[in-house]
């Protein structure tokens, strides 16, 4: 943990402060987000020579056992050995062929390595991803080596793998079991009736041998390049990501329909926009890879069920069928073990290793008790209203800081028209009732703002925009994918409030800062200030800020009432169209703002501002008083908690220095050594960062200052006074 006011290396960890820093939630916490997947099976049966080819493989690697067993060789790396070539195997023959060559080859040289270092960072949760089956890559390079710790091949190990290389040759240009299954799943989906339709499939492997080898025959059935993307470890981040887009693209825009990937794709690329089926043609045997895999089409934005697909053989009366099964079985272990705990690395990732390399396999003791490390990973509970408060939240901001969609569009509308750039042309969508716009030409001024509207299928044309979220829902609900939405945060709105606080505050005068409008049902007429307040503490700390309106009415010296005000204001400018008063209202308008009387009509609505911002600063300077004395109060929890828990750390690091066991293992007594330093340190320097800490929160809110920034001027004029040409001020 990085916190050092709540954690230190050597303690226990306190479940309360866990709590305040860590969190974790899980798809299905998150109710209506994520639809249930479901993982089936493709069912291949293999042939008698798959079979026996597999008979020959496990011959030779129980040979290799005993081999090791009479010679006292590395264990280790007869695991390694025996696992790499099962997973050349498992993956297409193609793959499996290319690994014995390699092998055959690289009888000599090279010196014997660390195995047991090696295994995880080979072939478990630490395997490396960077170009999959090449011989550069660690995976082969360690295979290469588990050569030298182990006992020299016999000329019947020579024999049977030059037969096996023989044999997985023989399908260079031709299917195996598997994939002529893969063909007809592929063939029933995407072209039943021999022409093309509109669903994709993902195909994933672990080699580039096997997608190579995939591709190849798929292009022999007669299969057109562009309906087959490919990406691999050694594809360039651009031509990925053109794959990828292409892939997400509208299929009655794209051909592509089949995606063959290495575990290169298998993380950080979304494929959900228009696929939910992905076929696992092997079966990584670090679940973590299986799941990332998964996660391309099972995530945020899928409207229909993924469909996972895992081989499945007919029948389980052979070695290859049985093993196969196992992988079958894992492969819906780990889709449910990821459903209830988020993880299945550490429960079965060395359970395959372990079986599949010829050792019996002891399964872990499982903990009585949850350590608090382990309750945060198992995921939140209640995600359901958490959420549904957050939405209720995040609407009521909105409606506060009046960011409706024709806000949003108003804004950016204004600032075009400060600088002279067309307006917006509403063009409309076929797929949503949303406004929908397109960017007139802009100045090299506004050229930022396009980042992200062209497409690299389509880099000349802009897509159009729209202000309104609902262009983010499903197809089906209303949403348009080609739409793009333009949030608060968008390059577009970030540019265009630029603009608008550049004229506002500047000394340009462009944008006038008084105006009149005529509010529609509005009963009488009033003038009012719209203005900023802001607090800042006396370390510089802006501790509140709020926009209010402050006001009074024109026919009567009284003031606007706040809750009035707001509903009034709130009328004057979410108006889809204001109306202008006329010339003669304005006029008076005028003339009644710049009167020279000691109680004109500004002096009044300074007057109310000003009152509105003294009781506004002692409201919140109560809640400001309130949220100082509940930082100190948690920065004094938190350090008392970590004294105790520092306390008992100290206790049971000083029984475990004791332990006279403990001095047999340098390593591990030179680490409690340093624990326990660590902890009399932290214990002595407690006092000084606790009174530290609260200084500091002390400084937050010492001194506090107010300033107010005086935005608008906004008569809102009621219909009948503006029909009548005459507003009575008093």
């Amino acid at each position: 943990m990085i916190d050092p006011q709540r954690f230190v290396r050597g303690t226990a960890l306190d479940e309360k402060s866990l709590e305040e820093v860590a969190v974790r939630r899980l798809k299905r916490d998150i109710e209506g987000r994520f639809v249930q997947r479901e993982v089936k099976a493709l069912p291949y049966e293999p042939t008698e020579g798959e079979s026996e080819a597999y008979a020959r493989l496990l011959a030779f690697t129980q040979r290799r056992d005993k081999a090791v067993a009479d010679t006292n060789g590395s264990r280790t790396a007869k695991d390694m050995a025996t696992l790499l070539l099962k997973k050349r195997f498992f993956s297409s023959p193609a793959a499996f062929a290319r690994t014995l060559d390699v092998y055959r080859q690289t009888r000599t040289g090279g010196l014997p390595d660390d195995f047991d270092r090696l295994y995880d960072e080979v072939i478990g949760s630490d395997a490396d991803e960077t170009e999959e089956g090449k011989v550069e890559q660690p995976e082969m390079q360690t295979l290469q080596k588990t050569k030298n710790a182990l006992p020299p091949l016999t000329d019947e190990d020579k024999q049977d793998l030059e037969w096996l290389s023989n044999w997985g040759h023989r399908y260079d240009a031709r299917p195996d079991a598997r994939l002529e299954s893969l063909l007809t799943y592929l063939e029933a989906v995407c072209r039943p009736d021999g022409r093309w339709n509109n669903e994709r499939v993902v195909v994933f492997t672990e080699y580039v041998d096997t997608l190579d080898w995939i591709r190849d025959i798929l292009r022999q059935k007669g299969w057109e390049p562009d309906r087959i993307g490919v990406i691999a470890g050694s594809t360039d981040a651009e031509q990925r990501e053109l794959i990828r887009e292409r892939f997400n693209e509208d299929p009655a825009k794209e051909r592509v329909r089949i995606l063959l990937a290495t575990d290169a794709a298998g993380e950080g690329i979304d494929l959900q926009n228009h696929c939910h089926r992905l076929v696992n043609f092997d079966i990584p045997f670090n679940p973590n890879r299986l799941e990332q895999r998964i996660g391309r089409v099972d995530r945020y934005g899928q409207a229909i069920a993924p469909e996972i697909r895992h081989f499945q053989p007919v029948a389980t009366d052979d070695d290859l069928a049985a093993d196969v099964e196992l992988l079958a079985r894992v492969a819906i272990k780990v889709s449910q073990i990821m459903k209830d705990l988020g993880s299945a690395n550490e429960i079965i990732a060395p359970d395959i290793q372990r079986q599949l390399g010829g050792v019996e396999v002891i399964p872990k003791k499982t903990k009585a008790e949850k350590d608090p490390m382990s309750a945060m990973l198992a995921g939140g509970r209640g995600m359901s209203a958490e959420l549904t408060k957050l939405a209720d939240e995040l609407a009521a901001s909105r409606d506060t800081l009046h960011l409706r969609p024709a806000n949003l569009q108003r804004v950016v509308e204004t600032a075009f028209e400060l600088d002279r750039i067309p307006p917006l042309a509403e063009i409309g969508s076929d797929r949503t009732d949303v406004p929908v716009f397109r960017l007139p030409n802009l100045d090299q001024s506004w050229d930022q703002v396009t980042c992200g509207l062209s497409t690299r299928l389509d880099p000349d044309n802009l897509r159009p925009i729209a202000f309104d979220p609902q262009v983010l829902a499903p197809a089906d609900d209303g949403g348009d994918p080609n739409v793009v939405y333009q949030h608060l945060g968008s390059p577009l709105l970030q540019r265009a409030t630029k603009r608008l606080r550049a004229a506002l505050w500047g000394t340009e005068r462009s944008l006038e800062r008084v105006t009149a409008v005529v509010v529609p049902d509005l009963e009488e007429s009033f003038a009012a200030a719209v203005t900023r307040m802001v607090l800042i503490g006396e370390a510089g700390l802006r501790l509140h800020e709020e926009v209010f309106l402050a006001g009074t009415r024109l026919a009567k010296r009284q003031a606007v009432g706040e809750q009035k005000a707001e509903a009034l204001l709130e009328k004057a400018l979410d108006a889809d169209k204001l109306q202008h008063p006329p010339a003669s209202v304005i006029q008076q308008l005028a003339q009644a703002w710049s009167s020279a009387a000691a109680d004109d009509l500004s002096a009044r609505v300074a007057r109310a501002v000003e009152d509105r911002v003294s009781r506004r600063r002692r409201d919140v300077e109560q809640q400001l008083a309130q949220r100082h004395q509940a930082d100190r109060d948690r920065v004094k929890a938190i350090f008392d908690r970590f004294g105790h828990t520092l306390t008992d750390a100290l206790q049971q690091a000083k029984e475990l220095a004791d332990d006279d066991q403990l001095a047999l293992f340098d390593d591990e007594r030179r680490q409690s050594e340093r624990d326990l330093r660590q902890i009399r340190e932290r214990i002595e320097a407690l006092g000084d960062e606790r009174d530290r800490e609260l200084a500091a929160v002390d400084a937050r809110y010492a001194d506090v200052q107010a300033r107010t920034f005086h935005a608008a001027v906004v008569f809102a004029l009621a219909p009948e006074d503006a029909a009548s040409g005459k507003v009575t001020i008093r």
